[in-house]
């Protein structure tokens, strides 16, 4: 039997005869709109110099959603330093996160590889040989001019068009 008190059919009797009141409906997925869809949370880290107390609530994304998001991101746009996808928001998933949000995927395992992968790549090397090219040969003298370096990782970035910002696979903006 459904207690009158609760409104979303989702309460124990127990909560609210402590006084716990019912808020109704747990908002949709703004994503998927799937009004079954369990919403998310993100993992708490801590250790003896750092908390990642701005973790913020997903927003009401779906389990389903943020794994998509998570796999899209890291497998086809190869990026590690992602951000929650809600609108506006700051927060940087955290590496547990990662692990968290792509437990339940069948292509964890690809996932969790590129992700490591991505995250200990730096363009240092890549770097180091652009730069010796072009300053040995005057034919190749157009990288200095054309190429900008990532202050975060060092990857080489070309604009083509359009303003000067650029906005490297890492997340940094220059």
């Amino acid at each position: 039997m459904i207690d009158p008190r609760c409104s979303c059919g989702q309460c124990l009797a127990e909560w609210l005869d402590c006084g716990w009141q019912c808020l109704g409906s747990p908002p949709l997925c703004p994503i998927c709109f799937d009004p079954a869809a369990q919403p998310a949370w993100y993992s708490v880290v801590q250790n003896h110099s750092w908390e990642n107390l701005d973790r913020c609530d997903t927003h009401g994304v779906c389990w389903s959603c943020l794994q998509h998001y998570v796999e899209l991101k890291v497998l086809d746009e190869g990026c590690w330093n992602l951000r929650c996808p809600g609108v506006g928001c700051k927060y940087c998933l955290v590496s547990d996160d990662i692990s968290l949000i792509v437990s339940q995927s069948p292509v964890r395992e690809t996932v969790l590889q590129r992700y490591q992968s991505l995250r200990s790549e730096t363009g240092t090397v890549r770097l180091q040989e652009v730069l010796t090219l072009a300053l040995a040969d005057r034919r190749e003298a157009w990288v200095l001019r054309e190429l900008q370096a990532c202050p975060r990782c060092l990857m080489l970035a070309r604009r083509q068009d359009g303003c000067s910002h650029l906005v490297c696979r890492c997340s940094c903006h220059f």
